[in-house]
């Protein structure tokens, strides 16, 4: 682990929570599909301004394509959370979307060879408590 990667995620971290926030208040006086709407050109801005002159490019081949599918999955999943704020206040329904890490520690357990530890598994567990607890 290095500093700028611990900064990278500590900066993921306040962003996506702030998210949670700004999307629930655009949420309650906007349709659904123009919150998704807003927040899909919010991260076209950022590709153009940062990812693009970077070097991002993009080919019709396999790795390409899994990142595309991401992207739609991720759409997929705003527009089911932004539907589900409509009757879930935001302190019950953030806490459960966070139940979501699961899939990657799954995924990175049984597709990717990433190793089982104690420390892991509990990390699991006390974070599926905490996302109940929280979710009450």
């Amino acid at each position: 682990m290095t500093r700028s990667g611990v900064f990278y995620l500590a900066v993921s971290v306040l962003f996506s929570g702030a998210w949670g926030v700004l999307t629930k208040v655009a949420s309650v006086n906007l349709h659904w599909g123009t919150t998704q709407l807003l927040t899909s050109l919010g991260g076209l801005v950022i590709v153009f301004l940062i990812c693009i002159p970077s070097g991002a490019t993009f080919h019709f081949e396999r790795p390409y394509l899994i990142g595309a599918l991401a992207g739609v999955l991720i759409a997929v999943a705003n527009i089911a959370y932004f539907k589900s704020l409509e009757t879930i206040p935001l302190s019950v329904a953030y806490p459960i979307l966070a139940l979501n890490l699961l899939i990657p520690v799954l995924g990175g357990i049984l597709f990717l060879g990433e190793p089982v530890t104690w420390t892991k598994a509990l990390g699991v567990l006390f974070a599926f408590v905490a996302v109940v607890l929280l979710g009450m």
